[in-house]
Formats: structure tokens, sequence, C-alpha cells
């Protein structure tokens, strides 16, 4: 009767697992002070009312917490996808209107000038980079919302 209790109380909790796991050695701690006290299991679950309401009472004190972290992870997967968007439209952009190689001063002959950069990088591509990079945070922030 006691863990068919429990079980029901863990169906019907609402919160993330660290919570949940609280939750539940708080109830199993409610029914071993009962037990030494001499209440039964039956008088418990009656004074504790069905698994559906202890479970809303005791996950209450918790919903103000985890709206407010829903709300923040919103506005950081709102940040990173600005982020990506701005980057890869920069990348892009950038690759848009450079310069053929060979070619000086936007003339349309070929030169004997050879302008290179001593970075083993193009740094146009840090924005590509980093991109991709706020594009991967956004997917695992998504990911993390539809979790929760």
């Amino acid at each position: 009767m006691k863990q068919e209790y429990i079980r029901q109380v863990k169906k019907e909790l609402q919160v993330p697992q660290k919570v949940k796991k609280e939750i539940l050695r708080d109830l199993y701690e409610i029914f071993a002070s009962a037990q030494e006290h001499g209440e039964t299991p039956r008088e418990v679950i009656h004074r504790l009312g069905s698994p559906k309401i202890f479970a809303k009472n005791a996950q209450e004190p918790f919903q103000d917490i985890l709206k407010r972290q829903k709300r923040v992870l919103i506005f950081m997967t709102a940040c990173f996808l600005f982020g990506a968007v701005v980057s890869i439209g920069l990348f892009f952009l950038t690759r848009l209107h450079l310069t053929p190689e060979n070619v000086i001063g936007q003339s349309d002959s070929m030169t004997g000038i050879l302008v290179s950069s001593s970075l083993p990088l193009d740094l146009l591509w840090l924005f590509g980079i980093a991109g991709c990079i706020f594009l991967i945070l956004t997917v695992l922030l998504v990911i993390r919302l539809i979790r929760k």
C-alpha cells in the first residue's frame, strides 16, 4: 500500500528529477516517522490525501523557481539564436563582397602583386565558426527546454 502510494506520487510529480528525489525522500521520512509513532500506512495515506493532491502540494513551492529557470532558458536561447543569425549573416556578407584574389583596387585586370596574410586562418571565418557554435548552443538549450 505504501509503495503503491509513493509510486503514484512519483508519477504525478511534474518537477525535475533532483526535486522529485527530494520530495520522495521526504515522503519516505513521513512514513517512517509515522510508523515510529504507531500510525499505520493507511492512516498516513488518509492524512496526506490522494497521490495527485500530495504531489500538487509538494511541488507548489518549486513552481516559481521552475518558471524563473524556464524564462532564463528561453532568454538565453533567444540570445544564442540572435548571435548565430548575426554571426552567420556577417560571415556570408563578407564572403559576398570579397574581391577576387589577384585584383587590387577593384580593377578587372590581373596584377602581379600577391596580397596575403601571415595568419594561418582568415579572420572572417571566425564569424562562421562563432555562428555554428551559437547554433549548437541554441539547439542544446531548445532540447533542455523541451525536456523541462
